[in-house]
C-alpha cells in the first residue's frame, strides 16, 4: 500500500515475517529467554482468554496480569487494522464509549513492555559500573515535528500514545525517545489514513535520530525506525528504512558517502577472513548482509528520494495463546536488538558511541533445552505454591465458618437471647425501670 504525506511517499509492505522486522539472531536469542519460554496463567487451559475469569488469576504467578485486566477494559475490533480498508466501529465495555476507553490501548502496551523489559533486565554500563542506561516504556503524548526537505517543516501528525525511551541510572533528568507507540484513536478510520499517521510518526522519529548524530547535510547515515502499534487487541510492529543517500538528497540535493559508509559496503572484501569462521561472527556478517540488502533495495528499487519502504509485521491478537506468544517473542527480540549496539537507530548510535559496547564480550547461552527445563521446574514450584495457598485458604475458611456457627449457637440460647417489646409490663421490667 502506497501512502503520501506532503510529497513523501511510503510503500507499506504488510504481513511480513518476523525475520524481516527484527534480525533473526535476536529472535533466536529471545527464544532462549525465560520471559518468552514461561507460559502465562491465562493460557494454562485455554487458547483464548476472552472468556477467562480474570478475578481468579493466580496470586503466585502474576506475570502479565495487568495486560489482560487492562485489555478487558479497552475497545475491541472485529477485524484487524490491515483487514478492514474502510475501518469499523469499536466494541466497548458496558456503560462506556470509545472516547472513554481508547486510551486503555496505550496502557496495555505499557503494561506489556514494562513486564517484558523488567524480566529481560537489559542494561549497559556508562561512565562506570555504578552507572548504566536502559530502555523503559513511558506515557508521553507528543506531536512530533517532521521535515520533508530543506526548510519544509510540519507538525500536523497524530500524537504518540507512549514511547520506549532511553533512561539512565542514576537519573540525569534527560529522556531520549527511541520507539514511538501508536494506537487507534478514531473509529471507522480508513486504512490509508491510519498508515499516513504512522508515516508522520516515523518521519518525526528519524528526524530526532538524525539531530542526535549531527551529521553533515550531505552525509546522512542510513537509519531505521521502529514503531509499535495496537488496534484493539491486535499488536503489530513497523520497521521503516531510511537510506542515507535519500535523506541527504532530500535535505541538500546530494549525497557524499563517508569513509565509514564505504567500508560498511565493502565489508565482504575484508582482509581478515578468519573473523567470519566462528558461529557468532558468521551471524553478525549475515546481519550486515541483510541490512545492506534492505538499504540497497530501498534505494535501488525506487531511486526517487521521496519514496521509502516500511515493513509491517503480522497482527498478533493478544487474547489468543499463539498471538500473545508471538508478540512477546517479537518485542523481546526488538529489545535485544536495540541494546546490542548494532541497530541503525540514531539515538542509540549516539549513546553507544559515547559508551562503546562489544556484543562479542557477552557470554552466549545457546542451550535452549536448559532454559526450557529451568522454566518447567519453576512452573512446578509455582503450582505447588498455589496448591499450598489454596489449602491454607480452605482451612481458614472452614475455621471461620466454625466460629460463625459457634457464635450463632451461643446467641440462640435462652440466656443470651435479646428480648423485644413483647416483654414490656412484666414484673422484672417494672423493677428495672422503677423510679425512685
Amino acid at each position: 500500500i502506497e501512502v503520501e504525506v506532503h510529497g513523501i511517499k511510503a510503500k507499506f509492505h504488510l504481513n511480513r515475517s518476523d525475520q524481516e522486522i527484527v534480525p533473526v539472531r535476536y529472535l533466536a536469542k529471545a527464544d532462549h529467554t525465560r520471559v518468552v519460554q514461561r507460559p502465562v496463567w491465562a493460557f494454562r487451559k485455554d487458547d483464548d482468554a476472552r472468556q477467562k475469569n480474570l478475578r481468579k488469576w493466580s496470586k503466585v504467578d502474576i506475570a502479565f496480569r495487568g495486560v489482560f485486566q487492562t485489555l478487558k477494559k479497552g475497545p475491541q475490533f472485529e477485524k484487524g487494522l490491515f483487514e478492514d480498508e474502510n475501518g469499523s466501529a469499536a466494541i466497548c465495555p458496558p456503560r462506556t464509549n470509545f472516547e472513554k476507553v481508547y486510551k486503555r490501548q496505550a496502557q496495555v502496551i505499557y503494561a506489556l513492555l514494562d513486564e517484558l523489559m523488567y524480566k529481560l533486565a537489559i542494561s549497559r554500563e556508562s561512565e562506570d559500573d555504578r552507572k548504566w542506561f536502559y530502555l523503559r516504556p513511558r506515557f508521553m503524548e507528543c506531536q512530533a515535528e517532521y521535515w520533508t526537505g530543506y526548510r519544509q517543516k510540519y507538525k500536523d501528525g497524530p500524537s504518540s500514545a507512549s514511547w520506549i525511551t532511553l533512561d539512565h541510572y542514576p537519573d540525569i533528568g534527560v529522556v531520549r525517545c527511541v520507539v514511538p507507540v501508536s494506537t487507534t484513536t478514531t473509529e471507522n478510520q480508513p486504512l490509508r489514513t491510519a498508515l499516513a499517521g504512522k508515516l508522520q510518526l516515523l518521519m518525526g522519529q528519524v528526524l530526532t535520530s538524525l539531530l542526535r548524530l549531527h551529521p553533515p547535510g550531505d552525509q546522512f547515515p542510513d537509519q531505521e525506525v521502529f514503531l509499535i502499534g495496537l488496534h484493539g487487541s491486535n499488536l503489530y510492529l513497523l520497521r521503516a528504512i531510511f537510506p542515507g543517500i535519500k535523506t541527504s538528497q532530500l535535505w541538500c540535493g546530494r549525497h557524499n558517502p563517508t569513509i565509514k559508509h564505504e567500508e560498511e559496503k565493502n565489508c565482504m572484501a575484508s582482509k581478515s577472513h578468519k573473523r567470519f569462521y566462528s558461529q557468532d561472527n558468521m551471524a553478525r556478517f549475515m546481519q550486515q548482509l541483510e541490512w545492506l540488502h534492505l538499504s540497497r533495495s530501498a534505494a535501488e528499487e525506487d531511486p526517487d528520494p521521496h519514496v521509502f519502504q516500511v515493513l509491517v509485521s503480522k497482527e498478533y491478537d493478544l487474547w489468543t495463546k499463539d498471538g500473545f506468544q508471538a508478540a512477546k517473542r517479537l518485542l523481546a527480540g526488538l529489545n535485544l536488538y536495540l541494546m546490542s549496539a548494532q541497530s541503525k537507530v540514531g539515538v542509540l548510535q549516539d549513546i553507544f558511541e559515547l559508551f562503546p559496547y562489544d556484543e562479542g564480550e557477552e557470554v552466549e547461552v545457546n542451550d535452549g533445552e536448559a532454559v526450557v527445563k529451568s522454566v518447567a521446574e519453576e512452573q512446578e514450584e509455582v503450582l505447588e505454591e498455589e496448591k499450598r495457598l489454596e489449602e491454607e485458604e480452605r482451612v481458614k475458611k472452614e475455621e471461620d465458618m466454625r466460629r460463625v456457627r459457634t457464635t450463632e449457637a451461643m446467641k440462640s440460647t435462652d440466656r443470651n437471647r435479646i428480648c423485644g417489646f413483647r416483654d414490656i409490663r412484666r414484673p422484672w421490667w417494672d423493677w428495672v425501670w422503677e423510679d425512685k
